[in-house]
């Protein structure tokens, strides 16, 4: 991602899946340990970043209804991808219909994140 450009992951947990940690610091991800839906869609508000990482394992509530409530509560939504470990067809479906831009199958694979990432980047808000 240009220097520029932020892309943001909230995820419940303290530590980045392999895939992640490769790739981390050298394209500006950064990491936001969301303790609620709440949380991370504050973030996503405040922030403001250009690319959203969303783990649907999320605590209190599932991940589509944080997208949703993402969708609903921020009026310029960046892009957001799913990490999910759910590949099948019909929950690609759903995240598609819940607003998501797109999805990344957990264990998180560093050149589908690599590819995910010029993919958005080059269609980042001005």
């Amino acid at each position: 991602m240009p220097d520029d450009q932020k892309a943001y992951i909230f995820t419940p947990f303290t530590q980045l899946s392999p895939g992640f940690s490769r790739v981390e610091g050298g394209v500006g991800l950064g990491l936001y340990i969301a303790l609620s839906v709440s949380d991370a869609v504050q973030r996503i508000r405040e922030a403001a970043p250009d690319l959203v990482f969303l783990d649907l394992h999320m605590p209190g509530t599932s991940g589509w209804d944080a997208l949703r409530e993402a969708r609903d509560a921020i009026s310029a939504l960046p892009p957001i991808i799913v990490l999910t470990a759910d590949t099948r067809t019909d929950s690609m479906r759903e995240a598609s219909a819940a607003g998501a831009a797109s999805s990344l199958p957990k264990p998180i694979n560093a050149h589908e994140l690599l590819a995910l990432l010029a993919q958005h980047a080059s269609h980042a808000r001005p």
